[in-house]
């Protein structure tokens, strides 16, 4: 998994949730193409939000922030 080697640079991850659209109804959430990645300590997420904020993949431009 691409995203979880790139944060694994940050520090060590608890937890990684990636939104799909429902299988049989095709509907999409409002959380559908975010991801939340959940860090052990705030100072890798810092981290993280610092390192991955601005960079592109697949034509998308990363915003990281943080989530209660």
């Amino acid at each position: 998994m691409d995203i979880a080697d790139e944060c694994k640079k940050f520090g060590p991850i608890e937890k990684i949730v990636i939104p799909r659209p429902d299988m049989v109804s095709g509907y999409s959430g409002p959380c559908v193409g975010k991801v939340f990645v959940k860090f052990m300590y705030i100072i890798h997420a810092k981290k993280a939000r610092l390192g991955l904020a601005g960079r592109v993949y697949n034509k998308r431009t990363v915003t990281a922030s943080f989530y209660p």
